[in-house]
């Protein structure tokens, strides 16, 4: 069967967002299947229909990162999934600050992630 969800673009996350994503079930359970860095250690909390499945621990490297979604956290029909990012370093003067040193050596600066991204979400049906 193929990914209930499947995202694959990249996504900047940023304190207080919370971005919303549609799921289509019949209610078997299913794993989410998060990628995804951030600029510090810490964590982003998976959401299904307002309820809290699991605070995912971000790190400077792409992660995969699972989380399983009980059935009872779904419904037939349509079901919303939110990332709901926590608490970040929020000083990024050094980030840019190092951004403007490679730019000016003529290397390329990765201004991302200055809190964290995405490259994909997917829910396969187990």
């Amino acid at each position: 069967m193929p990914p209930a969800i499947a995202i694959r673009l990249p996504y900047i996350g940023r304190p207080g967002q919370t971005p919303l994503f549609a799921l289509i079930t019949d209610g078997p359970p299913l794993q989410l299947d998060l990628i995804a860095r951030a600029n510090t250690a810490g964590h982003v909390t998976a959401l299904v229909n307002h309820t809290s499945i699991d605070a995912l621990i971000l790190a400077l490297d792409w992660r995969r990162l699972p989380a399983a979604v009980h059935p009872r956290h779904l419904r037939r029909g349509l079901n919303h999934i939110r990332l709901a990012w926590g608490e970040v370093n929020m000083d990024d003067s050094a980030a840019l600050a190092e951004a403007e040193r490679r730019l000016a050596m003529g290397i390329d600066a990765d201004l991302l992630p200055v809190f964290g991204d995405v490259f994909g979400l997917t829910a396969p049906f187990e």
